[in-house]
């Protein structure tokens, strides 16, 4: 069985016979792949060079190093502002900021992190030292002491100060200012001070508006969120069960469109985020572990599905500040 027929034998002989075999040396296979070698070669380098003339810009960005004169050097390339900016608690201390510059706090000023990395104070301005702030989206700050509300332009002018009776400031845009007081929650007009009340409620643990949704906490239930409509003072929203392994919610933003909620809490030993979606109370991210609870978190959002969380501790020499920055799928 290992034996080829003899009918088969002779069919390989004949066509063995009439095959020609190849006419030159192995020098000239060598020869011919060369020539071949080159012709790719020229076709490949004509190929990359209309592809670097296409992203030439890009990849000089890439290969040179950015060279800077000082720590106030403006960064290569232009960043979009934040929805919301991210202002520190009012905390003294020395940081260590992702530019690798070195800030000291004396809590005579707001300290804001830019998404550059920079960490940038903004002086207090009025008669009393600010105890909540929210920076606005022009550029401004509106700033609310023990009774008194101060609004400052993009230039660092006062633009606006006036008593209010006091209340912790939630919330601003460049028309309202929005005050909770003694549970409830007020609206009050930049332009000449007039107020109405929008929703009443038990004094909440963590809070946050935008929009026409306010985003809550209250302390019955410390580890589940709830989120009102304005409107009618309806509930929207909210955690559907309380968070896994929380001991308590330590703030709350909800995301410029009020879509999403971005949720700080903490539990025994670490402090995490999770991002909520409004409607269903669903997370829509795993938890991200963030840090300790010795220390404060801020949260904000570079946009409707980018939110970024720091931090901050209080009271220490050369502490770093680390942001984390997700971004969420809807």
């Amino acid at each position: 069985m290992d034996q080829m027929p003899d009918e088969a034998q002779t069919a390989v002989r004949t066509v063995a016979r009439a095959t020609t075999g190849y006419e030159g040396t192995i020098e000239d296979v060598y020869r011919r792949h060369r020539r071949r070698s080159r012709r790719h070669a020229v076709v490949s380098g004509l190929s990359a060079v209309v592809v670097l003339l296409g992203i030439g810009v890009a990849v000089r960005q890439i290969a040179e190093p950015r060279r800077v004169s000082g720590p106030a050097a403006a960064p290569a390339t232009s960043i979009a502002p934040p929805a919301q900016r991210l202002l520190l608690p009012m905390v003294t201390g020395t940081y260590l900021v992702p530019d690798d510059t070195t800030v000291e706090l004396d809590g005579n000023a707001v300290a804001e992190l830019t998404p550059t990395g920079h960490l940038v104070k903004h002086a207090f301005v009025g008669r009393e030292k600010w105890r909540s702030v929210v920076g606005l989206p022009s550029g401004g700050l509106v700033a609310a002491g023990r009774t008194e509300l101060t609004v400052v332009g993009a230039d660092g002018t006062t633009v606006v100060r006036r008593k209010t009776g006091g209340g912790d400031l939630i919330g601003a845009d460049d028309e309202n200012a929005y005050l909770w007081r003694q549970g409830v929650l007020r609206e009050h007009r930049l332009a000449d001070g007039g107020q109405r009340d929008l929703v009443s409620y038990p004094e909440p643990a963590a809070v946050d508006l935008a929009g026409d949704r306010l985003a809550l906490v209250d302390r019955v239930n410390p580890c589940q969120t709830r989120v009102l409509s304005l409107a009618d003072g309806r509930t929207v929203g909210g955690s559907a069960l309380p968070l896994d392994g929380c001991t308590r919610i330590t703030a709350v933003r909800l995301s410029p469109d009020g879509l999403k909620l971005a949720v700080a809490y903490e539990t025994r030993g670490s402090r995490r985020l999770l991002v909520e979606q409004v409607a269903t109370g669903m997370p829509l991210v795993s938890p991200y572990r963030t840090g300790t609870n010795e220390d404060r978190s801020v949260l904000a959002w570079q946009d409707d599905a980018t939110v970024t969380a720091v931090d901050v501790p209080e009271g220490q020499e050369n502490q770093q500040l680390r942001p984390l920055t997700i971004r969420v799928r809807s």
